[in-house]
């Protein structure tokens, strides 16, 4: 039995142990969680005609996702922990002082073979002792749930125009969380203090206790910060896309729209929002991810969204040049005249976008607590430096303003800047259509396209590496050339 001490504190009172579904110590059955029986789900609306020509409209409604407690839990391996078996390469035990595994021997103590629910010194509830443990932790069964509501009103005016104005708002609770594990074997931030005595090799109680040979436990001798956990007995306890994330958002919509009269149609549409949340992403393709640092302080998470887009305005507009054969001028002209000079359509999407916001990254270093990673440190000042994008290329944002995190501590840089955005996007597409009948069955469209008619520039992000100062706050690359095609379409 292994004792509490002042180098394992918890040693005593060991939690945590491998449980099986279907076995007889299961304690949800054939299932790896409770399952979640109360998604009530309730929607509500109303419309109402308060005024000629104005409508008063508003919803509520709380929306529930599929769970996301698949037997992998989501974390994009098999689900087969406890069946499938991991050998981890410990190349060296003492930080590298002197090294234990080459390439022709890289496992000298053996392979770790899957032995499943069977009882024994590295199977049964023994599973992964003294390795890592991240699959079939699930501290958090709760579909995730989203709560919406909206109000607007609307209101018609003269010549074919409705203007719109209102506000909607999101809460999200139980969303996955992608953005690395949730490290639930890290320590406090009080252990700071311990600077490199946290990698100090010490005495190992688990010596010749822990029966599996390829752990870092199988040595005399392991690092402090490994005793000092909260389960000593595992070199990780860790948690990915399980359902802890929260987000929150709020917005301004605005919009004018011509319905269609007279060859005209257009709709202008506005958008103000924020979107607050402490995890961002799901998987690595869908946005960026923020660092976090301290599993202790999930509200030191919280930042704006790696996906918040501050104001959008987008402008379309399609409009048949009211000349030829069955519109206002000229609907008589003679056919020659009119597949030359009638059937022309113009059509354009314009669009202005801000960035969405930058992360500063460390670039390195630990806390050496068994956190996801470290944030840079600020000195207090605003990096901010407005004007022309193009004129502040090598200078985007002030980096005097950051510095690398040494070792063994925390920085005080938020997930992502709050004023300090990647470069935002402006762009117009444009086309011109002709549509004429050689014959009264067939029906030809020509087409001329131009995908960013302005050939305006999309700047890339600056580099955010704190420890590159050849590329740190510099734009370094930019996309967005014109395009344009041409086509046809026959109808027949």
């Amino acid at each position: 039995m292994v004792q509490s001490s002042a180098i394992c504190p918890n040693c005593g009172n060991l939690k945590g142990a491998m449980m099986f579904t279907g076995t007889s110590g299961a304690a949800y059955g054939r299932h790896q969680t409770p399952t979640d029986l109360n998604n009530w789900a309730p929607r509500i609306g109303f419309a109402y005609n308060a005024f000629k020509n104005t409508v008063f409209r508003g919803a509520y409604g709380i929306l529930y996702a599929p769970s996301m407690l698949q037997a992998a839990g989501t974390s994009g391996s098999s689900g087969t922990e406890g069946f499938t078996g991991s050998t981890a390469l410990n190349t060296s035990f003492d930080n590298g002082s002197t090294f234990v595994a080459s390439l022709s021997n890289p496992f000298p103590t053996g392979i770790v073979r899957p032995l499943g629910a069977a009882a024994g010194p590295i199977s049964g509830t023994l599973t992964d002792i003294g390795n890592s443990i991240g699959d079939s932790f699930f501290n958090d069964y709760v579909n995730p749930v989203v709560q919406q509501w909206n109000f607007n009103i609307q209101h018609q005016l003269k010549g074919n125009w409705v203007i719109q104005a209102g506000y909607l708002g999101s809460k999200g609770q139980h969303l996955p969380d992608g953005e690395s594990s949730m490290t639930y074997n890290q320590l406090p931030a009080s252990y700071l203090s311990l600077g490199s005595g946290l990698i100090a090799n010490v005495a190992n109680p688990f010596y010749g206790i822990i029966k599996n040979p390829t752990s870092t436990y199988a040595n005399p001798t392991v690092q402090a910060r490994l005793l000092l956990a909260a389960y000593p007995q595992y070199s990780g306890v860790n948690a990915f896309r399980k359902p802890l994330a929260n987000s929150n958002y709020h917005a301004f919509i605005l919009s004018a729209e011509h319905r269609y009269h007279a060859g005209l149609t257009t709709l202008v549409s506005f958008t103000a929002g924020k979107l607050l949340d402490d995890a961002s992403q799901v998987v690595n393709y869908i946005g960026q991810a923020g660092t976090k640092q301290d599993f202790y302080c999930r509200s030191c998470e919280k930042s704006v969204s790696s996906q918040d887009v501050p104001s959008r305005l987008v402008t379309s507009a399609t409009y048949e040049v009211p000349v030829g054969k069955g519109r206002k001028y000229f609907g008589a002209m003679p056919k020659a005249a009119d597949m030359i000079l009638g059937g022309w359509q113009m059509n354009g999407i314009m669009s202005f976008q801000r960035g969405i916001p930058l992360a500063i990254g460390n670039g390195g270093n630990s806390a050496n607590l068994g956190a996801p990673g470290i944030r840079p440190t600020d000195n207090g000042k605003d990096p901010y430096r407005g004007g022309p994008i193009a004129d502040r290329l090598n200078n985007y944002f002030d980096p005097t303003v950051f510095t690398q995190t040494p070792n063994y501590a925390f920085g005080n840089v938020g997930r992502f800047l709050p004023n300090v955005r990647q470069p935002g996007t402006h762009n117009l597409d444009f086309s011109l259509f002709k549509s004429f009948k050689p014959v009264e069955r067939v029906n030809i469209q020509l087409r001329a396209e131009a995908y960013n008619f302005t050939n305006s520039p999309t700047w890339a992000a600056p580099g955010n590496a704190v420890n590159a100062p050849a590329t740190f706050g510099i734009v370094t690359s930019r996309s967005g050339n014109r395009t344009m095609q041409l086509a046809m379409k026959v109808h027949f």
